[in-house]
This record gives C-alpha cells, sequence and structure tokens, in this order.
C-alpha cells in the first residue's frame, strides 16, 4: 500500500501530483494499491484493520 503525494515546497508544486502518478502507473501499482486513490470509506476501513492485525501481533 502506498500513497502518491507531489513532494511540494511551494504551493505552485502540489500541480505536480501528476508526476506521481505516472511514476506508479509506469510501474504497474494498481490503483486498489493506491490509498488517495480510495474513498473516504475503504481508508478508514483499510486503517481499522491495520490497526487490528498490529494489536494482534503486538
Amino acid at each position: 500500500m502506498l500513497s502518491i503525494n507531489p513532494d511540494a515546497h511551494s504551493i505552485s508544486e502540489l500541480d505536480h501530483m501528476h508526476w506521481g502518478v505516472q511514476m506508479a502507473r509506469k510501474g504497474g501499482v494498481p490503483a486498489d494499491r493506491v490509498l488517495n486513490a480510495m474513498k473516504l470509506p475503504e481508508i478508514k476501513r483499510y486503517f481499522r484493520q491495520k490497526r487490528r492485525s498490529l494489536a494482534r501481533a503486538a
């Protein structure tokens, strides 16, 4: 699982997000493996499940 961000150091660089998307596509990363491509309920569910699995492992 990963998230794509623009690594912006200024507001004008926020528009460079497309570079991260292009690199993920080039690397064959499917949208269901990108956190910020998910809808909010899906992200919440993912983190709930992740928290539970980490708690079991501890």
